[in-house]
């Protein structure tokens, strides 16, 4: 996918193209997952499978989030891999897997989002990333991925919470109901399927007890 191509507005592309995800292609991508480890890598990248429909919302990238009730942090789990993601690393003072943040943080939108249980947004990832990267730190690595707009959904009753980070190449007052309901319905499969895998692995483990 071309950078020029992908901070297109929707309003300006050709109307015969359609947005339309194929979300039975997800939940089967998600059940054919082996181990939580390749679950997590397919609910940040499966939605790249169609370039048409990712494109046409300008979708650059998605980050898996889950809680860490031991420690008390929000841990980052998966990241897309494409170039607007490693862009975003490239720019980065610090690594993905050690971006973590604390679960309680009055001005970090992900920490606000799974404590109110309802989305939040932002167009500066300071709020993103406050306390662990400071202001400038968090723009350049914004930068990186010429995001615009990052929204962070909670993953309601998905193991012990977490969050997905759906990340745009276009400002909020360019944003449709397209990019609104993929972020909702997606949103609501990665839960189920995040379930699920748990409950079949308490399954094997007291089969094998």
């Amino acid at each position: 996918m071309s950078l020029l191509f992908a901070i297109i507005p929707l309003m300006a592309l050709p109307s015969p193209f359609q947005i339309s995800f194929d979300y039975e292609q997800f939940n089967q991508a998600f059940a054919t997952a082996i181990d939580d480890k390749s679950l997590f890598k397919t609910i940040v990248n499966a939605p790249f499978e169609d370039h048409l429909s990712t494109t046409l919302i300008s979708l650059a990238m998605i980050v898996l989030l889950l809680v860490n009730k031991q420690t008390g942090t929000i841990d980052p789990i998966a990241l897309t891999t494409n170039e607007f993601a490693e862009g975003t690393e490239n720019m980065s003072a610090k690594r993905f897997k050690d971006i973590k943040i604390p679960l309680k943080h009055s001005r970090n939108i992900t920490s606000r989002a799974i404590e109110l249980q309802t989305p939040q947004s932002t167009t500066d990832w300071k709020y993103l990333f406050i306390p662990i990267l400071d202001g400038q730190e968090s723009r350049l690595k914004q930068a990186g991925g010429a995001i615009a707009f990052s929204a962070v959904y909670p993953l309601l009753h998905a193991r012990s919470g977490g969050a997905l980070i759906y990340s745009y190449h276009q400002h909020p007052e360019d944003m449709k109901d397209a990019q609104q309901e993929f972020m909702t319905t997606y949103s609501s499969l990665v839960v189920k399927a995040l379930q699920i895998k748990h409950q079949l692995m308490v399954w094997k483990l007291n089969a094998k007890g």
